[in-house]
């Protein structure tokens, strides 16, 4: 007998310009998918035929965020937390626009499926999903294929791609050599693509088991998965250190987490920071400059890039 399968649904309204970015971090307190709604979306109602129709906005400067949560939630605890994310980030979403529903038909959870097209993200990089075999990449490029499944992580987000081309067209990846610590792996973007350039051990630690299995799988369908291990470890129990960390995480937990991401970083070995606000980048900066020093250590900026409102940073520690 088949057990029914039923996840969250949280309906809401944000700015347009707004909508990219919130619907990134709400992966990050667990959403499962987002998919984003506005005049712009190509073949809305073939790609949806069932989605609500906009309860205020009508489309017009908003866009409709529809998030999936997966698992044994509570809508109480999921709003709540959508709530306090988009003032931590200044979206405004008006309350009447917030609404949820349990659902248990798997077309919609799917439908995301439909936008997801083969991506450059630089100069010679492409992510090809893998239900797109069709796709011919140019001669010459670095392809990652993937399946980002139920885990956080295509690259066309700015703080992904920012990091992409840091490793890819700046050689931060294929510089580094050795081990790679890729802290919230999501779907494993970035410690793949360091394996596929040179690296010779990637872990990856994300507090989400979808994520590790994402990692695992996409590390075995682009060949690197001898190389490639995926766990639930805390950062706080991660052993030894690494050529390369790399956190593409909100801002806040960078805070939090400075000093043990340091720990991790081998003297002479490289720091990627993500999913930092414009606004935010100063006082990180500053505050990851005192941890060092209040360490003994010492940061360089080896790189940077500016994607819309965020932006990614490498740093030399030494």
């Amino acid at each position: 007998m088949s057990t029914e399968v039923r996840w969250l649904e949280v309906e809401l309204e944000v700015l347009a310009p707004q909508a990219d970015d919130f619907s990134a971090a709400l992966f990050e307190i667990g959403a499962s998918g987002v998919q984003i709604i506005d005049d712009t979306a190509p073949n809305v109602e073939e790609a949806l035929p069932d989605a609500p129709p906009p309860r205020h906005a009508h489309y017009r400067g908003h866009a409709l965020l529809v998030a999936t949560f997966e698992g044994e939630v509570e809508v109480p605890t999921v709003t709540r937390a959508i709530t306090e994310l988009a003032a931590e980030l200044g979206v405004l979403i008006a309350p009447e626009t917030l609404v949820t529903r349990w659902r248990n038909d798997t077309g919609w959870a799917d439908a995301w499926k439909a936008y997801f097209e083969p991506l450059q993200i630089g100069r010679r990089l492409w992510i090809a999903p893998t239900w797109r075999p069709e796709f011919v990449p140019p001669e010459g490029a670095l392809v990652l294929r993937m399946d980002p499944g139920m885990a956080f992580g295509t690259g066309q987000h700015a703080t992904t791609s920012g990091c992409l081309e840091l490793l890819v067209d700046e050689g931060i990846a294929a510089r580094a050599g050795g081990a790679v610590l890729d802290v919230g792996c999501g779907s494993g973007v970035l410690g793949i693509v360091c394996a596929q350039l040179g690296a010779g051990q990637v872990l990856g630690i994300d507090i989400d088991d979808a994520a590790v299995k994402a990692t695992l799988e996409n590390a075995l369908l682009n060949g690197v998965g001898p190389r490639v291990r995926a766990e639930t470890t805390p950062l706080a129990e991660v052993r030894g250190t690494f050529s390369l960390v790399l956190a593409n995480i909100l801002a806040g937990t960078l805070e939090e987490l400075a000093d043990a991401l340091l720990a991790h970083t081998d003297r002479g070995g490289t720091l990627m920071l993500s999913g930092i606000l414009h606004e935010q980048a100063p006082h990180l900066r500053e505050h990851f400059q005192a941890r060092a020093q209040a360490a003994g250590r010492r940061l360089d900026a080896v790189g940077m890039r500016e994607r819309g409102d965020w932006v990614s940073f490498a740093l030399r520690v030494t």
